[in-house]
């Protein structure tokens, strides 16, 4: 089966425009919170 993500941890920048995200303590994404 496929590995199930678990988000671990949620970090908005200090500017609150970008959100970082991390799954399962390996995946980290980097979003911007306004498109």
């Amino acid at each position: 089966g496929r590995p199930s993500l678990h988000l671990t941890h949620v970090t908005f920048s200090p500017n609150g425009e970008e959100v970082l995200l991390s799954y399962s303590g390996e995946h980290v994404y980097l979003m911007d919170v306004n498109p």
